[in-house]
């Protein structure tokens, strides 16, 4: 069971949600530059967001959260054979504006960096979505 303390509230996710789709609305397609922990070689690629689904927790319909756990299918397009080195905080960094309490998985839901497979997922962002802030509000609380 979850402690009350540690927890925020549903509507606060919403609204990351929300600033999160129009974010990769005006922009899904980043260049950045990075440089290499090991070898300090500076690197560059266009990252490509394709689709974003919210897991866990808020996909359940939970009133409260301890943090949004989502999940973004992410393409590297570049002539660097290193771009697909890329770290997840460099990523949630460049394309999700590191919010706090968000969790970012690369992948699909039922493949992704976490390890585990999101049954429950529901995508609010890509082709097939229309609206992404309806779908956002769709998702029945318990």
């Amino acid at each position: 069971m979850k402690t009350m303390e540690n927890s925020l509230p549903r509507k606060y996710f919403s609204c990351l949600l929300e600033r999160i789709c129009a974010s990769l609305c005006k922009k899904s397609k980043v260049s950045i530059s990075w440089q290499d922990p090991y070898f300090k070689t500076a690197h560059e690629c266009d990252l490509v967001v394709n689709r974003v689904w919210v897991v866990s927790s808020f996909a359940k319909g939970d009133s409260h959260c301890i943090y949004l756990e989502i999940v973004a299918e992410v393409t590297t397009e570049a002539n660097d054979k290193y771009s697909g080195m890329l770290s997840i905080p460099v990523i949630n960094r460049t394309l999700f504006c590191n919010f706090p309490s968000v969790r970012l998985y690369v992948g699909t839901p039922s493949s992704n960096t976490s390890g585990t497979q999101f049954n429950e997922a529901i995508q609010i962002w890509g082709n097939e979505v229309t609206d992404s802030f309806e779908t956002i509000h769709s998702i029945a609380e318990n």
